[in-house]
């Protein structure tokens, strides 16, 4: 089902024109992330919540 929403379409054009920007460089598209993070005074990104992804054992015999 495909749905046209005008607020998704500007979202995912202003990622897209920020991340040309940045050659798609996500070192880059970050480090411009933390500067204006800094320059603002606003937390636009918290590593403190980045946490590794626990799998959940594989119980059924079957592989990923």
């Amino acid at each position: 089902m495909s749905h046209n929403d005008s607020i998704v379409e500007q979202v995912r054009a202003i990622r897209e024109a920020r991340a040309a920007k940045h050659n798609f460089d996500l070192d880059a598209i970050y480090a411009d992330l933390k500067r204006r993070e800094q320059e603002s005074g606003a937390v636009f990104s918290n590593e403190s919540l980045k946490r590794p992804v626990q799998r959940e054992a594989n119980t059924r015999g079957y592989s990923a």
